[in-house]
Parts: C-alpha cells; structure tokens; sequence
C-alpha cells in the first residue's frame, strides 16, 4: 500500500496537468475579435 504523501503528490500532479492541458487546448486568439461591432449592449441596471 503506498503512502498517503505520494498519493497525493500524484493526485496534485495529474490534476494539474489536466488542467493546464484542458486550459491551453482551445485557446481563441484575441486577434480574431477585428471590431466592436459584434458585441450589443446588455439590458440597463
């Protein structure tokens, strides 16, 4: 049985690598956003 210490370091490593991995998978480029033209304004309050 392994120790609580490595299970949890594995545990961190994995969860991390999931999520930088997740989080730099589909990355839109901010160029692609040429003009304001496409955003409307939201509901006033």
């Amino acid at each position: 049985m392994l120790k609580p210490f490595p299970m949890k370091a594995a545990a961190i490593v994995l969860g991390s690598a999931m999520l930088f991995g997740c989080a730099g998978g589909n990355r839109i480029p901010a160029t692609s956003f040429t003009s304001y033209e496409d955003f409307k304004a939201g509901p006033e309050g």
